[in-house]
């Protein structure tokens, strides 16, 4: 700055000073075009995820609409059985004892008194 305002001639030591200073300040322009970019950046994407869970829930609605099962004609429709489609698999009798009291009551047999 001395050089320019004509205090001291210019120097070697002045002019490399000079030039670190351009540099700098160059550097600090280029990194504050950096972050402007970035903030456009990330402002386009935020508009954009905002876009897309619009259409999402637009969509989610319609599906939900299309999907209600209140709005669902039911129609009733009756299946006759074939004697041929009916096997059994399993077959057992069982037996339960019962006693008559005094009563005319049943109590079952097969409970152990105490």
């Amino acid at each position: 700055m001395g050089a320019v305002l004509g205090r001291k001639v210019i120097s070697s030591t002045s002019a490399t000073k000079f030039g670190s200073a351009v540099r700098s300040a160059s550097s600090m322009q280029k990194e504050k075009m950096d972050v402007a970019r970035a903030q456009k950046k990330a402002a386009a994407i935020r508009q954009k995820m905002l876009d897309l869970e619009e259409k999402f829930q637009a969509e989610l609605s319609d599906m939900e609409f299309r999907f209600d099962t209140e709005l669902e004609e039911l129609t009733s429709i009756s299946v006759k059985p074939k004697s041929s489609d009916i096997t059994l698999e399993l077959f057992g009798l069982i037996w339960l004892p019962y006693r008559v009291e005094a009563d005319d009551t049943l109590t079952p047999d097969w409970v152990l008194e105490k």
